[in-house]
């Protein structure tokens, strides 16, 4: 369809933008400064220029049509692009407003989190954050326009997305007080012989473990799968699974949790290895992205040392 840009209120496309990332029309309006009756007739107003219903009603809030999802990255594109041009003022992190969305992992938001809240209290009080779950998905989040950053571990990235590493390190190995494996030094046998519970937000049943024991002709038996480190805490302390974990959450849990920690006997390739930090090239270009990335940097940087690493 060709739409009459006549009739098309920048407005909408800013209803449009705040409504896809709320899912709720009450939390759109609070985010763009509307009441509900505004939000609503202003996404019926675009309904109808559209010829789309845009989103309907979910259990859980307001679902995207298919041409809802294919309007949201470029929509959201435009409306960043246009801020910047019309906005000539230098950025000051001091006065600076908004959402930053983040689809994340646990690492970060256990890790990192806390000195970034810390920091923006101090130097952005007025930027919010928004944490998502990764759920295996950043790239089509960030396309979509859902999430400003996404933080796991990723390696090769599609050319349309740039990444800054946050942190760099080892896997280590966590199991309960009084573990069998936890008497003396872990070795592959001793590992691969082990109930294991494995993270993966997509849910999968394999792990890059599996790969390395698989070299050496061994293979392991993966009893559950989680989405996030913390969950498997209950279960680590009440059976014998082990988890294999970045070592800062390891030693995270040893500490929280009252685990033990080990080195892992299995060395992670490197894209396993590194924690960064990636965004659309288009979509996350305001002098804010930058500022933020650099913030989160920083942070990192004093959590985990890896100033020398980026």
């Amino acid at each position: 369809m060709v739409v009459n840009l006549r009739k098309l209120d920048l407005n909408l496309l800013v209803v449009f933008d705040a409504i896809y990332a709320e899912r709720h029309i009450t939390q759109a309006g609070h985010r763009v400064g509307l009441s509900q009756p505004a939000v609503s007739n202003a996404l019926r107003r675009l309904r109808d220029v559209l010829e789309d219903e845009l989103f309907t009603r979910g259990p859980d809030g307001l679902l995207p049509t298919a041409r809802a999802q294919e309007l949201a990255g470029p929509v959201h594109q435009i409306l960043e692009e246009l801020s910047q041009v019309l906005d000539q003022r230098p950025f000051d992190p001091a006065t600076a407003q908004g959402v930053i969305s983040i689809a994340t992992v646990d690492l970060f938001e256990a890790l990192i989190v806390p000195g970034l809240a810390v920091a923006l209290a101090e130097r952005a009080p007025g930027l919010n954050l928004r944490l998502v779950p990764t759920s295996g998905q950043s790239y089509e989040m960030l396309d979509r326009g859902e999430v400003d950053l996404a933080v796991a571990s990723f390696g090769a990235l599609p050319k349309r997305f740039e990444k800054q590493i946050c942190a760099v390190a080892d896997y280590g190995c966590i199991m309960r007080v009084g573990h069998p494996l936890a008497q003396k030094p872990m070795t592959a046998e001793g590992y691969a012989g082990a109930r294991h519970v494995l993270l993966n937000p997509r849910g999968d049943m394999r792990g890059w473990a599996d790969d390395a024991l698989e070299a050496r002709g061994m293979q392991r038996q993966v009893c559950l799968t989680v989405t996030n480190f913390m969950s498997a805490r209950q279960v680590l302390l009440e059976t014998d699974a082990i988890m294999t974990a970045p070592q800062p959450m390891v030693d995270h849990m040893a500490k929280e949790a009252g685990l033990v920690a080990c080195d892992c006997p299995l060395v992670a390739p490197d894209a396993y290895r590194s924690l960064e930090v990636i965004w659309h090239k288009r979509l996350f270009s305001h002098p804010l992205g930058a500022w933020f990335v650099d913030l989160i940097g920083e942070v990192s940087d004093h959590v985990f040392g890896t100033d020398d690493q980026r």
